[in-house]
C-alpha cells in the first residue's frame, strides 16, 4: 500500500472516531466554555455544558430538538440540571432527569437559534428552579476538529 493511500485511509478513520464524540458534530463556544450536543433521548437533545467546578458538566435537555438539524426557526424549551457541587444554587425541590438521576440544582431553559439549519449559533435563556428563564448565554458554532475533554457527571 502506498504511503499516501495509508495516510488518507488513516485520516478518514481518525476523523470518524474523533467526531463520534459529539453526537451531531455540534459544539458551540460560549463565555463559560464549550457546549456539546452529546446525545438524544426520545424527543430531547442532550447538551453538556461546563459548570463552576472544573471537569464537572451540567446537562441540558431540549425538547423537540433531537434529530432536528434543518427546522430550528422557533423557540425550543427544556430544562437543565447540574451536580450540586458544580452549581451556584440548590432548589427546594429536586427533579429526576430523562436518565433517571435526581438533581437539586436545575431550572427551565429556552433556546433560540440564530439560523434555521445546522450549523447555527444560539441564545439560551436560563432560569433557576421554577423561575422564568432570563439569564442569557450566547453560543457560536465551532466548525472543524476540536478536542473534547473527559468530564464527570455527578447526580445527587
Amino acid at each position: 500500500m502506498k504511503l499516501s493511500n495509508w495516510i488518507s485511509i488513516s485520516a478518514v478513520a481518525l476523523t470518524s472516531v474523533f467526531f463520534s464524540t459529539a453526537h451531531a458534530d455540534e459544539v458551540w463556544k460560549t463565555e463559560i466554555g464549550n457546549v456539546i450536543y452529546a446525545d438524544e433521548i426520545n424527543e430531547y437533545a442532550v447538551l453538556h455544558f461546563p459548570t463552576m467546578r472544573e471537569n464537572v458538566m451540567g446537562i441540558a435537555y431540549i425538547k423537540d430538538l433531537a434529530g432536528n438539524y434543518d427546522n430550528r426557526d422557533h423557540t425550543f424549551e427544556g430544562y437543565w440540571v447540574e451536580p450540586i457541587a458544580g452549581a451556584s444554587t440548590a432548589c427546594e425541590v429536586g427533579i429526576v432527569d430523562a436518565q433517571g438521576d435526581t438533581y437539586r440544582s436545575w431550572g427551565r431553559l429556552k433556546l433560540i437559534f440564530t439560523e434555521t439549519a445546522f450549523p447555527s449559533g444560539w441564545v439560551a435563556l436560563r432560569g433557576e428552579c421554577f423561575d422564568e428563564p432570563t439569564d442569557a448565554l450566547v453560543g457560536k458554532p465551532i466548525i472543524g476538529a476540536i478536542e473534547i475533554q473527559e468530564t464527570k457527571f455527578e447526580a445527587e
